[in-house]
């Protein structure tokens, strides 16, 4: 049974995160984080050479993914 992930005021309340946190929030590795970007499988917002993920869209996509 997937758990859905809750909003905290105690964590973070930045709009964006790094692939490195998102790794981190999905418990998997930077590593597959990044082939996941350039797979296009996590939503981005690229800013010059920046690459970002909105924090919102990452958690619905957890959130809606089937048990």
């Amino acid at each position: 049974m997937m758990t859905k992930y809750k909003y905290s005021r105690n964590q973070d309340d930045s709009l964006t995160i790094t692939v490195e946190r998102a790794a981190e929030m999905l418990n998997i590795s930077e590593y597959l984080a990044r082939q996941m970007v350039k797979q296009g499988q996590l939503p981005t917002i690229r800013m010059g050479r920046l690459v970002r993920i909105p924090r919102a869209r990452l958690i619905a996509m957890v959130n809606s993914e089937p048990e």
